[in-house]
């Protein structure tokens, strides 16, 4: 939990499960063959939503904007996860949706 209380808490800790079980899920698709985007997208979709805490953290003028993207991004991570038979794929493709689910909220606040 952070030191301090914001309105946007749940998807500040929304994102940060999904950057770690993105990296969780590069690890473990570092020694597989990929039948689509992942680990790409899970690279991708780490780095988006380290941007969207910072924004979040910051209270950034396009914060909205970029939330909308870092849910785009988390949607079609999961997408791509949700097809790779691993137990770490499919945990990265749940995180992924939780995340896209919160920062839809907060997009929808501006």
């Amino acid at each position: 939990m952070s030191v301090f209380m914001t309105e946007y808490d749940v998807c500040i800790e929304a994102c940060k499960d999904c950057i770690v079980t993105c990296e969780l899920c590069i690890s473990d698709m570092l020694v597989k063959k990929s039948v689509n985007d992942c680990p790409a997208c899970c690279r991708q979709c780490a780095a988006v939503c380290g941007l969207c805490i910072r924004a979040m953290a910051g209270n950034w003028t396009h914060m909205g904007s970029i939330c909308r993207l870092c849910a785009d991004v988390c949607v079609w991570c999961a997408n791509n996860c949700k097809d790779v038979d691993s137990e770490t794929c499919q945990q990265c493709a749940a995180a992924s949706e939780r995340c896209a689910a919160e920062c839809r909220e907060i997009a929808r606040w501006e």
